[in-house]
């Protein structure tokens, strides 16, 4: 089946595959949106980075990769408002690609009675019209796409909006990732065949199991986006968790609980993990190889920042071949749009 590609292509009737397969262009063409804007120098004390599905990853992969180069906090917000330390010296980024988000609308107008410096990225929808009404810099995405297949516009966009405002450097290490994601995309794509294709090969190994995707330090991010992303291309269950905590409560569950040879647990790694980290990593998957099916898969990448999108991108892959296998369409959002219908138009 993922040898087939006119199979594929009859499952993907929406073309997420093209999707997919455009994060390095996002990446490369974002620069230039960020520096069209007037964005003063700014010392704030704290940054926090507001958004829902697939709008909260970048925030999410920004803060895990650059907590340890700011010299202030950045905290992602998946609320629909700000914590009671937000005020004047908050900057807030709120990020809603389609830009009619519910609850980071509801997190703007918080941020305007607090007197936090917003900067919003959106493509466009009320957002858009929220900060051009108040005169607040707005970084304008391409819109068309599902907001979690604009992950590159949306994490790159805050990126460079902190290097914008003299925060933080991240123009080095976003030239060699977009580089190198597009060099490595091309063994994940659907004419590589699953003996040579990694991201089909995993797909197989989830296709009878349920996902459980365990990240750490800087790919505790990775492995919620790729939760969300066989929740959202395979319509299928999976949960993401985190070492070391996993090994102070649910390692229990797996001891135990006959129920987890019904799952596969997918170990995010890092070859230049501390020793406590690559411990606790082969303990655990000692453990729950005893019940699951387990995979370790191994980033690749001289930078953390080109690892820890290695790992991201090579799960983007591994759910939409599984929505291949599953024969759904990875596109469509039917049960989310049905949830938004009847709570936001009530």
């Amino acid at each position: 089946m993922l040898d087939d590609i006119k199979k594929i292509h009859a499952v993907d009737k929406s073309n997420m595959l093209a999707v997919i397969s455009s994060l390095p262009s996002q990446i490369d063409r974002t620069k230039s949106l960020v520096s069209r804007l007037d964005l003063p120098k700014q010392n704030p004390s704290s940054v926090i980075v507001s958004g829902m599905g697939g709008s909260s990853v970048g925030g999410e992969l920004i803060r895990d990769w650059l907590s340890d180069k700011m010299h202030i906090p950045i905290m992602a917000n998946r609320t629909s408002g700000l914590p009671r330390f937000a005020g004047p010296d908050t900057l807030a980024i709120m990020v809603s690609y389609s830009g009619n988000t519910h609850e980071t609308l509801a997190c703007t107008e918080h941020a305007l009675r607090r007197g936090c410096r917003i900067v919003g990225v959106t493509s466009g929808g009320r957002l858009e019209k929220l900060c051009r009404s108040r005169d607040f810099p707005c970084i304008l995405l391409p819109p068309g796409m599902p907001p979690r297949g604009a992950i590159g516009y949306l994490f790159s966009s805050i990126a460079y909006l902190l290097q914008e405002t003299a925060l933080v450097r991240v123009e080095e290490d976003m030239r060699e990732a977009r580089g190198f994601l597009e060099e490595i995309q091309h063994g994940w794509t659907a004419n590589v065949e699953a003996k040579n294709n990694e991201a089909k090969k995993i797909a197989k190994l989830l296709e009878k199991r349920t996902p459980i995707i365990y990240g750490h330090t800087f790919y505790n991010a990775v492995a919620r986006r790729w939760k969300t992303q066989i929740n959202e291309n395979a319509k299928t269950l999976a949960w993401n968790s985190e070492i070391p905590e996993m090994t102070h409560n649910e390692i229990e569950g797996w001891a135990r609980d006959s129920r987890g040879k019904k799952f596969a647990a997918i170990f995010l790694r890092d070859r230049h993990e501390n020793n406590v980290t690559r411990n606790q990593v082969k303990v655990a998957v000692e453990m729950l190889g005893k019940k699951a099916k387990t995979h370790e898969v191994w980033a690749q990448g001289t930078t953390i920042l080109s690892r820890m999108l290695h790992n991201m991108y090579l799960g983007d892959y591994v759910s939409f071949y599984l929505a291949v296998l599953k024969g759904v369409d990875p596109m469509p959002v039917h049960a989310i749009q049905e949830v938004k219908k009847k709570v936001y138009s009530a």
